[in-house]
């Protein structure tokens, strides 16, 4: 399979996008790892606070972690899926930007630069991860990682990594454990790295 034909698949996976609760639940743990808190408020415990922090999600699919934000800038998510028009209403009205780019495209032409860039569940699906992770940095401070590792090659999933790897390209060391927890029953990575628009607070 070409790139195109993986990110067919990946699109169709998710059918209408009506029913996403199994991915939202998944979200919980990617969220923690990231370094996110949910706080609660009279209405719901899901919402996470930016305090004023912009944001760019990349591969944020239909139901992007923005979409449980309050008290932020301006949040972008970037994705090359073709998702109902009723999803880019929905980004709409709660203030968010879809972009149907791929994660290889983003550059500061056509993107501004933000507080953070967020990745999860992400680099298994693109067509260059090496790409990817590099265009990335260039638009953010810092960037939030959660990903597999050791995970199977197959339809949809063109690439599997090592926390080697992961460290090399990234800049840094990120930590690996075990999560079951959530959906999830896996080796994940996890970390925050700096961006290229890094600045230290004085």
């Amino acid at each position: 399979m070409n790139w195109n034909e993986h990110n067919e698949w990946e699109k169709n996976w998710w059918e209408s996008c009506c029913n996403t609760i199994g991915e939202e639940i998944k979200q919980l743990a990617y969220a923690k790892k990231l370094g996110l808190q949910f706080t609660g408020s009279e209405k719901t415990y899901y919402k996470i606070n930016l305090n004023g922090a912009s944001v760019i999600d990349i591969g944020g699919g239909p139901v992007s972690l923005l979409l449980k934000t309050h008290n932020a800038g301006r949040r972008i998510v970037v994705d090359p899926c073709g998702y109902p028009q009723w999803i880019t209403d929905r980004y709409s009205l709660a203030g968010i930007e879809l972009h149907k780019i791929k994660g290889e495209d983003i550059n500061p032409s056509i993107l501004p630069l933000v507080d953070e860039c967020w990745m999860y569940n992400c680099l298994q699906h693109v067509d260059d991860p090496e790409k990817v992770i590099s265009s990335t940095l260039l638009m953010c401070k810092i960037l939030r990682v959660c990903e597999a590792i050791g995970t199977r090659v197959a339809a949809g999933h063109p690439h599997t990594f090592t926390p080697e790897w992961f460290d090399e390209h990234f800049g840094g060391e990120g930590k690996v454990e075990h999560v079951k927890e959530h959906n999830i029953d896996g080796l994940l990575y996890f970390g925050v790295f700096k961006g290229k628009d890094y600045i230290c607070e004085k």
